[in-house]
């Protein structure tokens, strides 16, 4: 079966039924690449009235009755976003039940299987809920993703051994991801680099008595910026501020013995 949302961005449908949840995610804009497939009542008509049908068809059950109404796009759009949250783990508690119609039917290998009904927006609304339901239930639900490329964010399937992939492709949204962080990293590697900076980009106090960069609680290699150095560690200790009452340096005048009386 074809997923054309899905297809239109190289990207592998996934296993079963969930296919059809990803394909309802990637109708999606991904702008330069794809527009909103239901944009639009006549693009947005024709997928719903194609993915349905041919999904009824792979499955093997009845399709949807009837065109599909007003309304519908808007349902669907609704149900995307629903689905969006899910998948990113964003999604809030629903305590009110979702007004959809499955019916209980048997497959060729005599398995339960939930039958939807109803016109193309239910019956592609109770499919969706179909799935995502026995993809919870056979452990597959959690490989279904939103791709992390913030421009990007198409839905894929990790078929990776420990389910560790975050990008749909790695090559494309992988090295723009990479190539942001290698440039933030030469960015902070630059401003440390600055005479005068400290990791934080603040002002050192070496640069403000001369603008030499040093490491806390240690003096500059030059004669000159050493001395400098040792001056203001005597002016800041207490009672050894240069210039005392005693016409000193501040220290205190050495003690003479009295003269014999």
């Amino acid at each position: 079966m074809s997923w054309p949302s899905t297809e239109r961005y190289r990207i592998r449908p996934a296993p079963g039924g969930l296919a059809l949840v990803q394909e309802l995610l990637n109708t999606r804009a991904i702008p330069p690449y794809g527009e909103d497939v239901l944009a639009d009542e006549e693009s947005g008509g024709r997928w719903l009235r194609e993915v349905t049908a041919a999904s009824a068809e792979a499955q093997g059950w009845p399709g949807p009755s009837g065109e599909p109404r007003a309304g519908d796009l808007e349902r669907v759009r609704a149900l995307r976003e629903r689905l969006a949250a899910l998948v990113s783990g964003e999604a809030e508690p629903v305590r009110a039940p979702t007004d959809v119609s499955l019916r209980p039917g048997l497959d060729e290998e005599g398995r339960v299987a939930l039958v939807p009904v109803g016109n193309p927006g239910e019956w592609l609304e109770a499919s969706v809920w179909a799935q995502v339901l026995l993809a919870q239930t056979d452990g597959t639900w959690q490989r279904l993703k939103l791709c992390r490329e913030p421009a990007c964010r198409s839905a894929f399937y990790d078929r990776s051994r420990n389910n560790s992939g975050v990008w749909h492709d790695v090559r494309r949204c992988g090295n723009a991801a990479n190539l942001r962080a290698s440039r933030a990293r030469r960015r902070q590697r630059a401003a440390r680099r600055r005479p005068g900076s400290d990791p934080a980009g603040m002002i050192t106090p070496s640069a403000r008595m001369g603008g030499v960069r040093r490491a806390p609680g240690r003096c500059p290699s030059s004669a000159q910026e050493r001395a400098r150095c040792r001056h203001s560690r005597e002016t800041a200790r207490p009672g050894r501020a240069a210039g005392g009452p005693d016409g000193t340096t501040g220290r205190h005048p050495a003690r003479t013995a009295s003269p014999p009386s």
